[in-house]
């Protein structure tokens, strides 16, 4: 089970038939990586962490990171399009993807920004010029429901920001969505708002995703979809879940199970734990995790 965060392709294909593509993008530090998008039911099934994570930012600078590579992927995908948003080193507000999809960034002088921005370049973006990306329908997995104007103070901290600086890159942020938006309204598209659920997911993704007309939906229930798990539960007694994975109402955070989708009589929380890589193993460890005891 997951949500929007990274490992979806690999988490679908234990419950469904997925085909692993591998696909070399610019990663979040600025160099290659090779990232690997699902197929699924003819579509693309993509994790932006697979391009933009922080497995790929080992000197955790967020201001040095881009997330190009995830405008790479969507170019690259197939409709329709699936992507999961969690675990990204970026807080760019998504322009580096925007100029993967071939959105010119400019500077005051209205000359052209080079690619690959960087998130502490952004407030450089004074303006946005192109078309509006003509992408096939993109639903958009979120594992958190923050809006953009308090995603620094709550995720910058793991990607390795500095709390001083929280105020005042709240405010780039702010700035370069009002730039979209003011691109998004010389092609007659109405302002996307910065309390938007979601649209602070993977530092501000979920903001320019809707921007160019994906639909931002809870990641969890998104998955149960797509994998059945609403029958297939439907008559167990108890379900154990890893404590991480409970909903966190401080932080919006939608687990992989949410409180309001599962009677609390079903639900137990243990420790920290991960199924086995064999699948071959997978009923044995299924036996072991329903006879163990979760106090």
């Amino acid at each position: 089970m997951t949500d929007g965060g990274a490992g979806r392709p690999e988490a679908l294909g234990w419950h469904r038939p997925v085909q692993l593509e591998a696909l070399t993008v610019i990663g979040p530090a600025g160099r290659p990586v090779t990232a690997h998008p699902g197929l699924h039911d003819g579509g693309s099934c993509i994790a932006s962490a697979q391009a933009c994570g922080l497995r790929h930012s080992l000197q955790r600078e967020p201001l040095q990171a881009t997330s190009y590579g995830v405008g790479q992927l969507l170019r690259a995908a197939k409709d329709p399009i699936r992507i999961g948003l969690g675990g990204s080193a970026t807080i760019d507000c998504g322009l580096g993807m925007l100029q993967a999809l071939g959105v010119l960034l400019q500077d005051h002088n209205r000359q052209s920004i080079p690619a690959p921005i960087r998130g502490g370049q952004i407030s450089k973006a004074c303006g946005l010029v192109g078309r509006i990306p003509p992408l096939p329908p993109v639903e958009v997995l979120l594992d958190v429901e923050t809006p953009l104007v308090d995603a620094v103070p709550l995720y910058s901290p793991q990607k390795g920001h500095r709390p001083r600086n929280f105020a005042g890159h709240t405010t780039v942020l702010m700035h370069s969505a009002a730039r979209i938006n003011a691109w998004r309204q010389t092609h007659g598209r109405s302002p996307i708002s910065d309390v938007l659920p979601g649209s602070g997911a993977a530092g501000g993704l979920g903001f320019a995703l809707s921007a160019v007309g994906a639909t931002l939906t809870a990641g969890a229930a998104a998955f149960a979809r797509l994998t059945r798990l609403p029958p297939e539960i439907a008559g167990v007694d108890a379900a154990v879940v890893e404590k991480d994975a409970w909903i966190q109402p401080a932080t919006r955070t939608r687990g992989p199970v949410r409180s309001a989708d599962w009677p609390s009589r079903r639900i137990s929380r243990c420790g920290r734990w991960s199924a086995p890589r064999d699948r071959s193993l997978r009923h044995r460890w299924s036996q072991t995790a329903s006879s163990s005891s979760t106090e």
